[in-house]
């Protein structure tokens, strides 16, 4: 079959239609999602949805640029002759004038990242994967500098790394403007933003996109957005690619293309970009959990019960983060962070370690009154408002603030130099998740040897063994390494104090 690929802007288009059952299968994908609803029939259940991206109009069929190697390899492994036209725009070229030494750090570029420049401007697309702590937000800013005629938005994860980023971007070039985080600025040659605040900002007019942590672009407005491009050349940057707990993984690559470039975890290690990272697993087992209920069948209660407010669970954890980290030899003040997923965990590990500080993300201030009242939060805690939130991460960036109880909000795009220890202890599955939080601690710093994940081997049930099992693969896959340095009783008192 003679099959037509025609490539205008960021969409290729097929044709004729009729090819659609060869390509159905690459081209789509099975959504994942849980309904927290209570009162749903399915509450606390898994439910999936084929999902597709691309569209059939007429004789043809359109979809975005991201997944055209898919689509070739598949048409010609079905024995179809095929026909490409490119009908782009000419690239972004950079000039003579530039002299990137200026914008190299002392201790110049970093093994990949020459590559990862020539790869930018040798293509229109692309995803680049190397760890927290190798350099990402760093060789962003060096390619504002790289392309010094282009007209570039920088995607931020959080409006806390972009407040970091922008003055490093007023070193490179003066005209920078800013977006979201309560700013709006005349648009820049160079647009720093948020995934949140894209919506403002005109994508097709500028020439490239820049997207840190880009495992976050495949949900929410910014995917909406990006897909409605059609003449900006995208790359994405992340530690966490692919793997997304809700299987969009195909629409991240559909976005911003195939993974261009990959440094492992173990390579970074062995050149001195990240700590090692060694994890210790506390046991716990099927007479330590509540497992004998009517509703032990719903995953939304096991969570509940077994995880956020499963007492000798929490005990386990926190008198781990006091223990195993002196048993290790790390230093007795040693920061650390504790991973929850919601605030009323979070609170109720705060009861049992009440000199950890509670980070969460911004929440309707009447909605955090009620739960106060329903006891969910102790009466004499005070509402973290956008400044002391602000406040908080200034203080833990600095080392001042060495101990943390944070919900996600802290997950990605935060730079903690000081952290040693990261507590996991919400129990969740996500690969990427669980990968993002353990880089939050493997910043390089003078006198650290290495970094320490704490988390709890459950094994309380079948499901709860694959969960933790799970988290255990990551960990091994990225090459961190288990200790065992003997057991933690679960104290029943109500402090460790």
């Amino acid at each position: 079959m003679e099959v037509q690929i025609r490539h205008s802007g960021n969409l290729i288009e097929i044709s004729p239609a009729s090819v659609e059952p060869l390509l159905q299968e690459k081209l789509e994908y099975w959504y994942r999602s849980m309904n927290h609803d209570p009162r749903a029939d399915n509450a606390g259940k898994m439910t999936f949805q084929r999902k597709r991206i691309y569209r059939v109009d007429g004789d043809r069929i359109l979809c975005l640029q991201g997944v055209l190697q898919r689509v070739l390899d598949t048409l010609n492994a079905a024995g179809c002759h095929t026909e490409y036209t490119d009908l782009r725009e000419p690239k972004v070229l950079i000039t003579d004038e530039v002299n990137l030494a200026r914008y190299i750090p002392e201790q110049g570029l970093r093994h990949g990242q020459g590559e990862i420049l020539s790869l930018v401007e040798e293509n229109f697309f692309g995803q680049f994967e190397a760890p927290t702590g190798y350099g990402k937000t760093e060789l962003i800013v060096m390619l504002a500098a790289y392309f010094p005629k282009a007209r570039i938005i920088i995607c931020s994860p959080s409006i806390s790394l972009m407040k970091d980023t922008y003055p490093r971007l007023l070193a490179v070039t003066p005209s920078v403007s800013r977006t979201g985080g309560g700013k709006k600025e005349t648009p820049g040659r160079v647009v720093l933003t948020t995934d949140k605040s894209l919506l403002r900002v005109p994508v097709d007019q500028y020439d490239m996109l820049f997207f840190d942590e880009v495992h976050r672009a495949a949900s929410g407005a910014a995917s909406k957005v990006l897909a409605q491009v059609r003449h900006t050349r995208m790359f994405g940057f992340s530690a966490t690619t692919r793997k997304r707990g809700d299987g969009a993984d195909l629409r991240t690559e559909a976005l911003f293309g195939p993974v261009l470039f990959e440094m492992s975890y173990a390579d970074a290690q062995a050149r001195g970009y990240v700590s090692p990272i060694k994890y210790y697993m506390a046991d716990l087992t099927e007479h330590e959990c509540d497992i004998n209920s009517a509703n032990w069948d719903l995953p939304a209660y096991r969570k509940m019960n077994c995880y956020w407010y499963n007492q000798v669970r929490n005990l386990k954890l926190m008198r781990a983060a006091a223990t195993i980290p002196v048993q290790l030899g790390m230093p007795p003040d040693a920061q650390i962070m504790v991973a929850v997923e919601t605030l009323s965990q979070a609170y109720a590990l705060k009861r049992i370690a009440p000199d950890y500080e509670v980070v969460y993300a911004e929440r309707d201030r009447k909605d955090w009154e009620r739960e106060r009242t329903n006891g969910k939060i102790p009466q004499d805690e005070i509402f973290l408002d956008k400044e002391r939130r602000e406040q908080f991460r200034q203080d833990f960036s600095a080392g001042r603030l060495r101990k943390v109880i944070c919900t996600p909000t802290w997950s990605t795009g935060m730079n903690f130099t000081s952290l040693d220890i990261i507590v996991s202890a919400s129990g969740a599955t996500s690969q990427i998740l669980t990968i993002q939080w353990g880089g939050r601690a493997s910043r390089v710093r003078e006198g650290k040897d290495f970094a320490l994940i704490i988390d709890c081997a459950d094994q309380w049930d079948p499901w709860a063994k694959r969960r933790a099992g799970d988290r255990r693969r990551s960990y091994n896959q990225k090459g961190w390494t288990p200790v065992t340095v003997g057991t933690v009783s679960a104290y029943r008192q109500e402090s460790l104090l």
